[in-house]
């Protein structure tokens, strides 16, 4: 029993090492790394080392001003792959919006073409709080994404919605969960930047960004917005319906 035990734990062992044989060369082969405080950067070799440093620095200080905004850190430091077409972008990241900057499974990315010529402030701004927001584990993903749009200044990047369905959060965060199923990313996209504005406009960034303080103290969603916004949920529901229905294209 003792040498099957034995046999199973070297086999799987040298399964590990396969199989991370097969994934990590590719990364190795095409990418050269540039290390700053707080991120490791992936980029493409053909991407000049001078660009990925100023990116760097907008990193750096797109970091600092979140960190302290949400008193947030990361527990090590996230790969940001730094890639040369927007195409290798939603190859690599599954974005279904973004073809410029994205964040997904831990990981950043950013396409040099669409942020060269720019300062990329907003870009990397959206995808570093959305780093950041999403370690609190009790705050819902749709929330995190909504205050990334507004953090990018995404507004009107996805126009209005075509419609609004739900009449709560939970159908809102029912519809962002199937948004794979419903291939109707753009649409609910559109809802969320129309939820940020909402938030914003009604209650101000300060009120807003509260609602994830709330979340890090273990509260639930309804309390997080009735302790950040000095209203009931439903009143808060009702006032958001009225708002993202007026946001629909005519």
């Amino acid at each position: 029993m003792y040498h099957r035990t034995i046999c199973r734990f070297v086999c799987l062992s040298l399964l590990s090492i396969v199989l991370s044989q097969a994934v990590f060369p590719r990364q190795s082969k095409n990418y050269k790394t540039l290390t700053t405080a707080n991120f490791q950067f992936m980029h493409e070799k053909r991407i000049k080392q001078d660009d990925v440093r100023r990116l760097g620095e907008t990193f750096e200080n797109q970091y600092v001003y979140y960190q302290k905004k949400f008193n947030l850190s990361y527990a090590q430091k996230p790969k940001v792959f730094i890639l040369n077409s927007s195409d290798r972008l939603r190859s690599e990241s599954k974005s279904r919006v973004y073809n410029d900057a994205a964040y997904a499974d831990g990981r950043l990315y950013v396409s040099l073409p669409q942020v060269r010529g720019k300062d990329g402030q907003g870009e990397i701004a959206r995808i570093v709080a959305q780093s950041l927001l999403s370690r609190i584990v009790l705050c819902p993903a749709w929330l995190v994404e909504t205050y990334a749009i507004h953090a990018g200044g995404d507004y009107k990047r996805f126009g209005k919605p075509a419609q609004v369905t739900g009449s709560s959060f939970t159908d809102l965060s029912e519809d962002y969960s199937r948004i794979d199923e419903a291939g109707n990313a753009q649409q609910i996209y559109a809802l969320l930047a129309a939820t940020a504005k909402f938030f914003v406009d009604h209650y101000g960034e300060d009120k807003f960004e509260s609602v994830f303080k709330q979340f890090k103290k273990g509260s639930s969603l309804e309390d997080a917005f009735e302790k950040s916004f000095g209203e009931k949920m439903a009143d808060i529901e009702h006032a958001w319906g009225i708002f993202v229905r007026s946001q629909v294209r005519g």
